[in-house]
């Protein structure tokens, strides 16, 4: 079996086929939830709501992303932490990443931090702009992950 940095090509297919639509998935939901009035539970949206956040940072984290004293830095991964360029991907390049997306991104790795993966003091967040976010993620996902392997991304949006 050839081993390609972490991953063998078959664990590279297997995070392709599975992983990532998965954890897109999620990524997606809150987002298409909302595309008309929720008329479910709330708390199933709330949840979702949640869970898109915490994935969020998740891929921003797989794109190479994190944040330090509240700017943007690269993200220091862990020796077992899979990454962008572990699945033959590319990591988004904060030097050129546009203005606009650095301010998304920070905000929203703090919202993500603070509000959904941490108890913390109480501190205003923009949830507003959490949908546009998430769009932006996708897109580098696109882009930096299945543009530069030359997979296909099927993203299943309305």
């Amino acid at each position: 079996m050839v081993v390609m940095g972490k991953l063998t090509p078959a664990q590279v297919d297997e995070y392709f086929e599975k992983h990532l639509p998965y954890r897109t998935g999620i990524l997606l939901a809150h987002y298409r939830m909302t595309r008309k009035p929720w008329t479910g539970d709330v708390s199933t949206l709330n949840a979702c709501f949640v869970a898109s956040l915490v994935t969020g940072r998740l891929f921003l984290n797989v794109l190479g992303v994190g944040k330090e004293g509240g700017q943007l830095c690269p993200f220091r991964s862990r020796g077992d932490d899979v990454n962008a360029k572990d699945l033959g991907g590319k990591f988004i390049d904060l030097a050129t990443l546009p203005q606009p997306d650095k301010v998304l991104f920070t905000g929203f790795l703090k919202m993500a931090d603070k509000a959904a993966a941490h108890f913390t003091i109480p501190m205003t967040h923009d949830w507003s702009k959490t949908h546009e976010v998430i769009l932006r993620i996708q897109y580098h996902l696109k882009v930096n992950l299945y543009d530069h392997t030359d997979r296909r991304f099927n993203d299943a949006m309305p």
